[in-house]
């Protein structure tokens, strides 16, 4: 299945992935190995970071597990507001001294929005993080700029976070590519299920798991046993809000009333 790619839904995801709160976080990627051991102080794992960030070549895979590694620990942990503008600060040392690449850019990009999801609420933290987050995609549409096939040609999240005035990229058009990003979100999982199986007509009765993504107050988010058909209710990544939005413009396609009850969630979003 694929769809258009002019959705005018990606003009306000910014919108939804920056507006919802969360906890505990699910991330699209695999993150090999913790940053430092749980008993490090805050001020050791960043001069680790620090230490490891410079001998790593760019675009390497230890490199990009290092960020990933760096935005799992800030997200896991409360972090005071001096705390969060220091590890900014030295990652906008790694964007200005060292050569970097997409794939760098994003990861930071992201993680900036979801530690704006993770501290939520939070006045002082949050401006913090939303004042390097306009600065880190003002540097990410620059940069996307002067290397647009380098964006396309790499991660799914590209698009979505550079241009998403040019709707859903091709990747999540794809129904079977995002399928496979959606094996991962348990929340997520049972809605892929029965579009996997053409079981169009059992679909809206799940709907409503999206619309607890986006709701302030999503139901079971402070408990960490809570569950949705047997699966622990892992919380979300911004990368989940936007493979939430992709898979109910999927929907919104099915003829009759099912893609109608996804037009008129899609509205309420709105």
């Amino acid at each position: 299945m694929w769809l258009p790619h002019y959705l005018s839904v990606f003009l306000w995801i910014s919108h939804l992935t920056l507006y919802a709160n969360a906890t505990k976080l699910w991330f699209p990627y695999k993150v090999d190995g913790d940053l430092v051991p749980p008993t490090t102080l805050g001020d050791d794992a960043l001069v680790h970071f620090r230490n490891q960030f410079s001998t790593l070549s760019p675009g390497s895979q230890g490199r990009r597990n290092l960020l990933r590694q760096s935005i799992t620990y800030l997200a896991s942990k409360p972090q005071t507001p001096e705390h969060l503008r220091a590890w900014i600060d030295e990652m906008d040392k790694t964007i200005v001294h060292s050569p970097v690449d997409d794939e760098d850019i994003l990861t930071i990009t992201y993680g900036l929005h979801t530690l704006v999801l993770k501290n939520h609420g939070k006045e002082p933290e949050t401006h913090v993080l939303e004042s390097a987050l306009k600065d880190y995609k003002h540097r990410a549409a620059l940069w996307h700029f002067d290397a647009p096939y380098a964006v396309y040609q790499s991660q799914v999240w590209h698009h979505e976070m550079f241009v998403p005035q040019k709707g859903l990229g091709n990747e999540l058009r794809s129904w079977s590519t995002l399928s496979k990003i959606l094996e991962h979100e348990p929340r997520l999982d049972t809605l892929r299920l029965l579009m996997d199986n053409q079981r169009y007509n059992s679909v809206p009765k799940e709907l409503s798991v999206i619309k607890e993504i986006f709701s302030s107050k999503p139901p079971g988010r402070l408990s960490a046993h809570s569950t949705r058909h047997g699966i622990p209710a892992v919380e979300l990544s911004s990368q989940t809000r936007v493979a939430a939005i992709a898979l109910l413009f999927h929907i919104m396609y099915i003829p009759g009333d099912v893609g109608r009850q996804a037009d008129w969630m899609a509205t309420w979003m709105k």
